[in-house]
């Protein structure tokens, strides 16, 4: 930003190079700066002006560095302009780069008007407005295929071949020729019907209302029970009749449901059958309003039925009620059923007969104008005998549903067929069964079931709690008969769920896959044939049975020929359990039967040997879950929203390689190009979909209009895309979109390497200056006596420190003091203090020696540390305390070997520890300036020379070398893995390895990952020991550590491979090695690798520091990694595997030990790498979130503003995985590349500040403006952004307002990385993240833009409902679904429990109208 004194001259060019060197300085004595180059520039008017680059430590506020140098320069000598860079460049050889300064733009005041004054002069343009704003580089994430090809890539083919080698008509050519010329065409049994069989649903009821014992269970949502015999219904139903009848309905009349207890349904819809009236049951809306898609559908099915009575509960009918007033419904007629039951029984019951319409049901995921399918009394019966037939089912079964009863399968298929065989019957609510999976379980058990049914997903759901599974003692022999229908089952999933409940007495053969839908009854065909013992991972298709007793199924071409067995055509039934048709829609009749009768089901499949397969869907129909959405309602919503082009959007059901799910993949066609404004368009398409269909999308792809087919008459074809789709054509494109979204299929461009560049020194004067004395810790080698030597000659004053025995003050110049004595440190500068002498600069030269090759022994590693990190924090923590912080103070510590900048140097990795103290040291104490000098052993003349122009040079630099003459500085370099040759992952199929850090969060995910995909034998070391397996029952009770990791150990054991739990001391070799020799006892092989995790983290200031402290974090990085490495070092490709902190890199506040530690395994793996036959890699973490040592770790949002990225633990394993195939022997790993804290490590520079010009049009069109080339007062030119506002913010008086520009347009980009602020919103997030298996969630975040749907919600309203113990409904979470909006909604419950005088429904709704 230039400063306003410009116009002063500088006084005298012919001292410029001392000059500019006097006021860098000035300039890095500020704590604001980190480093600085200044550079005299000619202008475009050929005046000379001093330019500052400067390289922030923080945020850039000039005014602060301008108050700073006027205290301490004269005024001719501050610069005219001061530049916030990135870093500062250099060239190839070291100096600074100034032809890329250079071209930097200077920001000043006269810059932003010029450019004001161009855009004024417009006459479209109404006001203008330029300001300043940081400049942050966006760094889009990597893909996962890029990172991991190879892995993906083969994956994805075996599975395509898998597929290919199953499809139908594969199974026909290897049929013999008499079976696959049989045409497809299958009858079931005919039915029978007995003299006293029911002929409608009254008799049905009547005669089950005779047993006095047998009725329904009503599991209620807090897990209590009802109990109801079929002789209490049969009265609740007349009493119901006669409430309906008061209302003044008529035999025939339509009554919509809007029943959400299972209770008032069941009885409401006898009621109805009673009195002879048709039930329509709708699902219940999560908010009544208009935008709702299921309140929609309430609307329009009570406007096409003529206006019906609407039957609900209390609780809904205000809700209801105020729905028909917001959508002005007239004659809106509304009762509820609590009411109804108050009147006296009615005896007078309607004679039905079995072709009277007997119940309605909408076509699931009709959101327009609803179809309603018609049944009588003929169908519902039909359709229930013949499932009874085919089940052999009698009286003494136990349904058990937990379907909602506005699905015919659940009222029809289980219910009515309960009543019809008399037997008992039990509801359970959707969400209790969604919420907890196992509950299905629990009630199998309680209730010993005989008869249940679960979709595909159930299944899933329950085979991801294995975990929890293991602790429960169920006995589920009692169930025979699942129906599994809704959607396609997946074989492995349904295997994988009968292979986890075989020991707990679920037979293996009583999942039965079925067909059916509204038009036929529910299921008209039951599969006898699947079972665990008789069934394939592999199969994609699952094989539907016969039809029931009086059911056809036909297989018909596009000319309604009945083809071959074997051949997939369209599917037609017929049968007494098939629909008449629908409700007054004569169009839809027409296209729904042929011409001789036979309904049309809209799916593709074929027979063989008479039973169904179904293959797909010939209709444009998307199943998701088991529920239909209609492709022409999703493109509806997509195409109103701004942006999408009309008429090019297409939803399809498309299927992933080796899959047999549908997922929902939308196309669509849009003219924007920009990635911001493409990212806000997919996020607006997001919500429509969800808000007005109710699904989240699993694909937004954006296509050429070119790409879209259509038919000659403008019909899209979509089959056309979902097969491109599944040839991957489409994958480029879904690959863009998800690096522009950043989803779970990437994950951040935080791979980055340390890398030594050259950089010539910059020294402040040709000649020696030291202003106070000089410390020097003396080396045994003469390069210490060597300094003190030419310190004499310019009769600059010292003082030697030797290591001795005792402290000893030999003369006012010279002393011995213990290295391991931190008491002797400060006698030592307490006695310069004595004789008025402040130390200035400190010589550390006790690490500077001989390269001594492999450490013999633990001792010598502790020893080495006396000399180096302890005498370092010794001497620090006197000097703090004796002489303080007054006088700023240069300690250059000076070792040999412990960096490797060539690829023949030695590494003395024993030395390296206090790397990580050094850098921290300054990061807590500013007046203390560290810097490490790193030399190769070499003649005193030569290294001391280096360090007496280290002594010269001006710098913040934390780390320099000197090799062959030339300095260097460490530098990250990302590291791009896309356009690299990949290797395989080094790990073994059944390797043996063994993993410190045991059961800890880190250690449980790694051992996870190898043991489900190599089956590894695994040898796990921690240091608690757990208790002896027979008492495991007795600790699992408890909610403690031991518990946990006991769960952890359990959890593992399931999983494929081998498992040894070991207490040890990592750090004792013998004990080692003994665990080693029993596993290869065991297994009969040598270790295949050691993945090192182990380590102790504390936070502590430098000052309060203590040795013991010290010496516990250090001790398992490194005694424990030295113990390791012994164990393998021999053995050729084995692979060592070190997990260190990006700390050991940077330092950080208050974290020197943990910083030391791994800075020490960083250097320790390169050494493994130079000196033995190992594979070592060393992985710099910044954090995993919540796992191993972050858990509960608070201050996260300080670590993100450093620059580090908090990780998920599969991001983790991802990037573990990246470094492994890439053979990336050291990655820092985490880093954000757009955090200045980051970027100034790295080589290229960018000016930290960017101009953004907003302005408002005198009309509200949006303006097209011309290029316009600015450049600064150097001749540089300058780029700026064009932001059009609607209204420009002003002040009072009327000037802009320019402060709310900068802090009030970007809201919106602030808002999107805000962390959980608080207790709530953090265990929200955890909640989420568990659920979902999302990456660490800003508290904007919306639930279903990040992939959720109702079946999560429910999981996570669970969980919430759980740890905050109160009610929460998925209500709630449709109403408030962001962290943030969840959180308040939480608060506000909490605090109306709180208070018992007040009401908590009205103060809720209170509270939710506040916006914050």
């Amino acid at each position: 930003m230039q400063l306003e004194n410009s116009n002063q001259l500088l006084v005298n060019f012919s001292q410029k190079s001392f000059t500019d060197k006097e006021i860098e300085v000035a300039i890095r004595a500020s704590l604001t700066i980190n480093d600085c180059v200044v550079i005299e520039r000619q202008t475009k008017k050929r005046t000379h002006e001093l330019v500052a680059y400067v390289v922030p430590s923080g945020l850039f506020v000039p005014e602060q560095l301008l108050s700073h140098l006027q205290t301490i320069l004269p005024t001719e000598l501050i610069p005219t302009a001061f530049v916030p860079v990135s870093t500062i460049p250099l060239t190839d050889a070291g100096q600074v780069d100034e032809v890329t300064l250079a071209s930097l733009e200077v920001i000043d005041s006269d810059l932003m008007r010029r450019i004001e004054e161009q855009l004024e002069s417009l006459s479209e343009i109404e006001r203008v407005a330029v300001v300043v704003e940081p400049h942050v580089k966006r760094i889009p994430p990597v893909h996962l295929e890029d990172l991991l090809l190879e892995n993906h890539a083969l994956a994805s083919e075996d599975n395509q071949q898998k597929v290919q080698a199953i499809i139908p008509s594969e199974k026909v050519e290897n049929q013999n020729s008499d079976s696959s010329q049989k045409l497809a065409i299958s009858h079931g049994e005919l039915q029978q019907s007995f003299q006293n069989t029911p002929k409608t649903l009254k008799e049905v009821l009547q005669r089950a209302a005779q047993s006095l014992t047998k009725g329904i269970i009503y599991v209620q949502a807090d897990d209590t029970e009802k109990v109801q015999s079929y002789r209490e219904l049969w009265q609740d139903a007349q009493r119901i009749l006669a409430g309906l009848r008061n209302l003044g309905l008529k035999p025939q009349d339509k009554v919509i449901f809007q029943l959400e207890d299972n209770q008032d349904f069941i009885c409401a819809f006898w009621g109805c059958v009673l009195g002879g009236f048709v039930p329509v049951p709708i699902s219940i809306a999560s908010t009544y309003e208009p935008t709702n898609s299921i309140a929609s559908k309430l609307q329009n099915t009570w406007q096409m039925l003529g206006k019906p009575l609407v039957l609900t509960s209390a609780s809904l009918a205000s809700n209801i009620d105020d729905l028909s007033k917001l959508l002005n419904l007239k004659n809106f007629q509304l009762a509820t059923i609590d009411k109804l039951r108050e009147y006296e029984a009615d005896f007078n019951l309607y004679q039905s007969q079995p072709e009277d319409l007997a119940i309605l049901f909408l076509t699931s995921g009709s959101t327009g104008i609803p179809k309603c399918v018609m049944l009588n009394h003929h169908n519902i019966l039909s359709m229930t005998a013949g499932l009874v037939l085919m089940g052999n089912f009698s009286s003494q079964e136990s349904v058990l549903n937990w379907m909602p009863l506005d699905h015919v399968g659940a009222l029809v298929s289980l219910s009515i067929m309960a009543v019809s065989l008399g037997c008992q019957q039990i509801h359970a609510p959707t969400s209790l069964i969604v919420q907890n999976p196992l509950k299905w379980l629990d009630l199998i058990d309680k209730h010993q079931a005989t008869i249940s049914w679960a979709p595909n997903f159930a299944f899933s759901l329950i085979c991801d709690r294995a975990f929890d599974i293991s602790c429960k003692n169920w006995d589920l022999s009692s169930i025979k008969f699942v129906i599994n229908a809704g959607e396609p089952i997946v074989t492995k999933t349904a295997r994988n769920f009968l292979k986890l409940l075989k020991g707990y007495g679920f037979q293996t053969n009583a999942i039965h896959p079925a067909f059916g839908m509204c038009e036929t009854s529910s299921g008209i065909t039951y599969s006898d044939s699947f079972s665990l013992e008789y069934s394939s991972d592999d199969t994609s298709f699952v094989e539907l049975g016969l039809p029931i007793a009086g059911a056809s199924l036909r297989i018909v071409d596009e000319h309604e020929q009945i083809v071959i067995e074997g051949k997939i055509g369209r599917l037609q039934v017929k049968g007494a359990s098939v629909t008449s048709g629908y409700y007054q829609n004569p169009q839809a009749n027409q296209e729904a039967f042929s011409p001789d009768g036979w309904f049309n089901t809209g799916d593709l499949g074929f027979l063989h040997q008479g039973r169904l397969t179904i293959t797909g869907r010939q209709k444009d129909v998307i199943i998701i879950n088991g529920l239909n959405y209609y492709s022409h309602e999703i493109e509806a919503a997509v195409e109103e929203v701004k942006g999408v082009e009309v008429s090019y959007t297409a939803a399809c059901a498309v299927k992933e390689p080796g899959i047999n799910i549908d997922k929902l993949a939308i196309f669509f066609n849009t003219s924007l190009s920009v990635d911001t404004s493409l990212v806000a368009l997919l996020q607006e398409i997001r919500t429509s979909v969800i808000n007005k269909v109710g699904i989240n999308p699993d694909y937004l792809i954006p296509v050429a209009q070119e790409v879209v087919p259509k038919t000659a008459i403008g019909k899209i074809q979509r089959s056309q895309l979902s097969q491109r789709f599944k040839r991957n054509e489409f994958k480029s494109i879904i690959k863009r979109i998800d690096i522009l979204l950043g989803n779970t299929n990437t994950v951040p461009n935080w791979f980055y390497r340390q890398v030594w560049k050259p950089k010539s020194p910059i020294t402040f004067s040709s000649s020696l200056i030291v202003i106070n004395p000089t410390l020097v810790f003396l080396d045994s080698f003469g390069l210490g006596t060597y300094l003190c030597q030419i310190l004499s000659e310019q009769n600059l004053p010292y003082i030697t420190v030797s290591a001795g025995e005792d402290f000893k003050k030999i003369n006012h110049s010279s002393y011995t003091i213990t290295p391991e004595k931190p008491k002797e440190y400060q006698l030592l500068i307490e006695s310069l203090a004595a004789d008025n002498i402040i130390i200035g600069q400190i010589l550390h030269l006790w690490t500077y020696d001989q390269y001594i090759g492999e450490v013999e022994n633990q001792k010598a590693l502790e020893q080495a540390q006396e000399h180096g990190i302890y005498s370092l924090l010794f001497l620090v923590q006197a000097l703090a305390k004796v002489q303080g912080s007054d006088n700023s103070i240069q300690l250059l510590f000076i070792s040999s070997h412990i960096q490797s900048i060539c690829s023949d140097d030695p590494t003395a990795y024993e030395k390296s520890a206090v790397l990580g103290l050094l850098k921290t040291i300054p990061q807590e104490l500013p007046w203390l300036n560290c810097r490490h000098i790193d030399l190769p052993f070499a003649e005193v003349k030569t290294n001391g020379a280096y360090i007496l122009q280290e002594m010269q040079v001006s710098s913040k630099e934390r780390e320099v070398a000197y090799r062959n003459g030339q300095r260097f500085i460490p530098r990250l370099e990302k590291v791009e893995f896309t356009s690299k040759q990949k290797s395989s992952i080094p790990f073994k199929q059944g390797g043996t390895y063994l993993i410190t850090g045991g059961l800890g969060g880190i250690g449980i995910e790694i051992a996870q990952y190898l043991l489900k995909n190599y089956q590894a034998r695994l040898v796990l070391v921690g240091r608690t020991a757990i208790p002896e397996k027979s008492t495991w029952n007795t600790y699992l009770e408890k909610e403690d550590s031991i518990a946990q990791r006991l769960k952890a150990y359990q959890k593992l054991e399931r999983l494929q491979g081998e498992i040894i739990y070991e207490a040890v001391d990592i750090c004792d070799l013998k004990q080692l090695q003994i665990i080693v020799e029993k596993a290869k006892s065991r297994w009969g092989k040598n270790l295949d690798g050691i993945i090192h995790l182990a380590g102790t983290f504390h936070e502590q200031l430098v000052l309060e520091e203590t040795q013991e402290n010290l010496a516990a974090v250090l001790r398992p990085k490194v005694l424990g990694a030295w113990a390791l490495h012994q164990l393998v070092k021999d053995n050729k490709g084995s692979i060592f595997i070190n997990f260190s902190s990006a700390h050991g890199f940077f330092g950080s506040t208050a974290v020197s030990a943990y910083a030391a530690a791994n800075s020490f395994l960083d250097r320790f793996s390169h050494y493994q790498n130079s000196n033995s036959e190992l594979a070592s890699y060393c992985m710099s973490w910044s954090m995993w979130d919540e796992t191993g040592m972050s858990q509960g770790y608070q201050m996260k949002n300080l670590i993100r503003s450093k620059g580090f990225y908090v990780m998920s633990s599969s991001q983790a394993i991802s990037s573990m995985l990246t470094s492994l195939q890439h053979q990336q022997p050291h990655l820092l790993i985490g880093l954000d590349g757009s955090n200045q804290n980051i970027q100034r490590w790295q080589s290229s520079a960018l000016n930290l500040q960017k101009l953004t010009t907003y302005f408002t049009a005198s009309s509200n069109e949006v303006v097209q403006l011309p290029d316009f080339q600015v450049q600064d007062c150097f001749g540089t030119a300058c780029n700026y952004k064009l932001v059009q506002l609607p209204q420009m913010p002003c002040l009072e008086n009327g000037e802009i307002d320019r402060v709310r520009l900068i802090g009030g347009i970007n809201t919106q980009e602030i808002r999107e990385r805000i962390e959980p602020r608080n207790e709530i919103e953090l265990k929200i997030a955890q909640c989420w993240q568990e659920v979902m298996r999302v990456p660490p969630l800003s508290i904007h975040d919306n639930f279903f833009e990040l992939g959720g749907n109702s079946l999560l919600a429910g999981q996570v309203i669970s969980r919430l409902r759980e740890h905050f113990s109160l009610e929460l409904s998925l209500q709630r979470l449709f109403k408030a679904p962001t962290i943030a909006t969840l959180a308040q909604s939480i608060e506000a419950i909490r605090g109306v429990t709180q208070d018992k005088s007040g009401s908590i429904e009205a103060l809720e709704e209170e509270y939710e109208e506040v916006r914050i």
